[in-house]
């Protein structure tokens, strides 16, 4: 893709530089046009631990670092032009040396718990969008009124600049540059373009030709079409139609919750180490057998026909969840700083486990069933090791992706599969909003087959995380089910993001709840007793 071209100079306004998106960025800034879809929003609640260090909290210091940080990391005053339906990055020097109109904003709130500062995210996040096409990223700087030593701190960043390491890098360099008495050195406005180019022109360079690299492409789009092909349309969870709520309310209501597991982190990820494998690879089956409880429950109650309950255990389990594409790009760019650059670099990973977990119930009438909280337990439904070997499962999944010798070519084909028809949608949405022709949000439409695949939920495990205080962030995208994990000062933390215009409040937080007991049942205890756990000397 052309990289960055120098479209004007100026020796008032500097130089201006433009380029246009990759597929993956195009497809997310496509997604915003839904009312901000997928922007994404952090929550930082931050403390002094000096009174002589008040002037970190004022406003010409924030002020100052949010000019410093915008420097080093310029898509954050990027804007985006859309040409003959292509939008293209805009970054103007003096943009960047400047504060522009709400790019950051000062108040107070009052917030006596978490929650409070939670519905606050929300009201970011379900009201009118706060980013645009000429603001890409802000952030709220709100005071505690009952406490002067406490900020808190909300960033907005709309996707299609971001992913998870970008906002770490971003939320690092921040409080870092924040904190601190003396400016960041800061390469030159062209060298810092040239470390946020579009992640395929990252890619390794091979000494292919033209029509072989050509052939390579060919074949990614191949192996990926069979293998979409292979993934079955089904529906796992109790939810509305997700088809047509979709298309009538593309702006979203999004939702989260999280689970902490405190005193239980070490046993938990000692588990994982002792059984060769990671959260990451456990956390799929972990899900599914969740889901198997939660659906369980509405079949005794006869919330489920036998008819649907005969579908439904027979559907394998299909996640889908965002990939870090950086330490497989060039290894000089990944050296020069290019792990934690301010920019998109992500594809997406699928996983697919098989059929229900339902263990040896499947030999039982129900009436013969035991239960515990209503539904069969988990040694009943996954025993420890057919969990073990379902996240071996997933684990093979992963290093046959990763290792695949055209795995670069396979993994650019989603966005690119993706993109013409969210941009296609995104228009059509933004003529019937212009036109006033938008669906009626309170309209029960009735349910229509879906053409593809139904995803069981999104998700990912990151690991090792920010180790500042992430009190949390939040997205807004139509049809969320997303789970994720993560571990920040050594304590392991859960959370899952709900579209409520899709899933019902009460059955996400179910979920989350059987998410958790099964974390602790599977992994929070020993089961070496039954010959599963082998310690390695």
């Amino acid at each position: 893709m052309p990289a960055w071209t120098l479209v004007n100079s100026s020796p008032t306004k500097g130089r201006t530089f433009k380029r246009q998106l990759d597929p993956m960025e195009a497809g997310l800034f496509w997604d915003s046009v839904f009312n901000g879809a997928a922007d994404i929003v952090h929550h930082l609640r931050l403390r002094l631990l000096n009174e002589a260090d008040a002037y970190i909290f004022s406003e010409s210091n924030i002020t100052r670092t949010w000019l410093s940080v915008k420097r080093r990391y310029p898509l954050l005053g990027a804007r985006v032009e859309v040409d003959n339906e292509e939008p293209h990055f805009i970054v103007q020097e003096h943009h960047l040396g400047r504060l522009n109109p709400n790019e950051v904003v000062f108040g107070s709130v009052s917030f006596s718990s978490v929650e409070e500062a939670q519905s606050h995210i929300f009201e970011i996040l379900d009201g009118p969008r706060s980013l645009s096409n000429n603001l890409l990223a802000r952030i709220f700087i709100f005071h505690e009124t009952d406490q002067v030593d406490v900020i808190h701190m909300f960033t907005l960043i709309a996707h299609c600049v971001t992913d998870g390491t970008a906002c770490n890098s971003f939320l690092r360099c921040f409080l870092d540059t924040l904190s601190s008495h003396s400016e960041p050195p800061i390469s030159g406005l062209e060298q810092r373009l040239a470390m946020v180019i579009a992640s395929a022109d990252l890619e390794p360079k091979q000494s292919f030709s033209l029509a072989r690299r050509r052939w390579r492409c060919a074949i990614g789009f191949v192996i990926f079409g069979i293998r979409a092909a292979k993934r079955q349309v089904w529906r796992a969870h109790p939810s509305l139609s997700f088809n047509t709520l979709y298309l009538s309310c593309p702006s979203a209501c999004s939702r989260s919750r999280d689970v902490r597991f405190k005193g239980q982190t070490t046993a938990i990820l000692m588990n994982c180490r002792l059984n060769d494998t990671t959260f990451g690879n456990a956390f799929l089956p972990l899900a599914q057998v969740a889901m198997t409880r939660v659906l369980y429950r509405r079949y005794l109650r006869g919330e489920i026909d036998e008819k649907e309950w005969d579908y439904r255990k027979k559907q394998p389990h299909i996640n889908r969840g965002p990939l870090n594409l950086r330490p497989y790009l060039d290894q000089q760019w990944f050296s020069k700083g290019g792990a934690g650059e301010f920019f998109l670099a992500i594809s997406f990973f699928f996983y697919q486990l098989p059929f229900m977990t339902l263990g040896v119930t499947t030999q039982q009438h129900r009436d013969d069933l035991a239960l515990s909280n209503g539904a069969p337990p988990f040694a009943n439904l996954l025993t420890f090791n057919r969990f073990l070997h379902r996240a071996n499962m997933v684990k093979r999944q992963a290093a046959n992706f990763l290792n695949h010798p055209l795995f670069l070519e396979i993994a650019s084909v989603e966005p690119i599969t993706q993109l013409e028809r969210t941009r296609i949608r995104a228009l059509e949405w933004l003529k019937s909003v212009e036109e006033g022709t938008m669906a009626d949000d309170t309209e029960v439409l009735a349910p229509a087959d879906f053409p593809g695949t139904t995803w069981a939920h999104g998700g990912s495990s990151v690991g090792n995380n920010f180790r500042g205080i992430l009190d949390g962030a939040s997205s807004r995208t139509p049809g969320q089910l997303y789970l994720g994990a993560v571990t920040i000062h050594k304590q392991l933390h859960m959370k899952v993001f709900y579209d409520v215009n899709v899933f019902e409040e009460a059955i996400a937080r179910e979920w989350l709840d059987e998410v958790r007991d099964a974390v602790v049942w599977y992994l929070g205890q020993s089961h070496a007793d039954k010959g599963s756990v082998q310690h390695k000397l």
